[in-house]
């Protein structure tokens, strides 16, 4: 940039943890984001990690872009089964475990009968753990084995459909840059139950989701519980609109041209 003076931009979107680097790598990424013309990050949280590590300059949030057009609002139906959708991997920064956890004490308070249990699995991470039998081994420990189907999501299309015909839409990371599958799921009109990993706090707020505290899979299995007895209940329409204001089409294209305006 400085040899050229060229301008040059950088997005921040990975989990930034500069301690995951060598002491070269360290320095080499801090002088990239103090030397570029505009940095900007996908969530609060995000700035919030940049600024911590001592990025200390001007930071813009451009939130990423939830597709309105793609993901739409689920239509009404009866069905005799309560539908419990996460997507995940099998790494730690996810925390499957609190999932399962959390499935298995709602089903002690309600019940196994109505149940039932989408765990969509994204392999094509390389954070996954190796084991293939990773998350049916989880299913197993809390006795869950009967209740849950586990699906490699290869496309939009499939995951559409899987959020679209779920009742609650479950999300136990401990980090998350921004959520994006949060949004989707809250686009389709599905109720979203997460914990504060970060992201996702730009857009879940009482009047559009739950959150709980990281690990509080009993907060979780309460949640449910009142989300199944429509003691909570969610105007889709105003979480839609809500998503499509923040991150739709319209609000991307603003953001991302405000960034790049020079």
């Amino acid at each position: 940039g400085t040899r050229y003076k060229t301008a040059y931009v950088i997005i921040e979107h990975q989990t930034f943890n500069l301690l995951n680097y060598s002491e070269f790598k360290r320095e080499r990424v801090k002088t990239a984001l103090l030397n570029a013309t505009k940095v900007a990050a996908v969530s609060n949280h995000q700035k919030r990690c940049l600024l911590m590590s001592n990025i200390n300059r001007k930071i813009d949030i451009v939130w990423n872009l939830a597709d309105e057009d793609v993901f739409l609002l689920r239509k009404e139906y009866q069905i005799d089964r309560f539908i419990i959708t996460t997507v995940t991997y099998g790494n730690r920064i996810k925390d499957p475990e609190t999932f399962f956890q959390s499935v298995a004490k709602f089903i002690e308070l309600n019940g196994i009968e109505d149940v039932e249990v989408i765990v969509v699995i994204n392999y094509s991470d390389k954070l996954n753990i190796s084991n293939d039998n990773y998350f049916e081994n989880l299913s197993e420990k809390y006795k869950l084995k009967g209740v849950c189907s586990f699906i490699v999501c290869k496309d939009k299309t499939e995951l559409i459909r899987i959020l679209q015909k779920s009742d609650v839409f479950i999300s136990t990371s401990i980090a998350e840059t921004f959520g994006l599958v949060v949004r989707e799921a809250m686009l389709c009109g599905t109720p979203v139950i997460s914990t504060k990993s970060g992201g996702v706090e730009d857009s879940l707020n009482q009047n559009t989701g739950v959150l709980v505290n990281i690990g509080d899979y009993e907060a979780i299995a309460t949640a449910l519980l009142k989300i199944k007895h429509k003691e909570i209940i969610l105007d889709t329409n105003y979480v839609r609109k809500f998503i499509i204001a923040q991150s739709g089409k319209k609000a991307f294209l603003k953001s991302m041209q405000d960034f790049y305006a020079f």
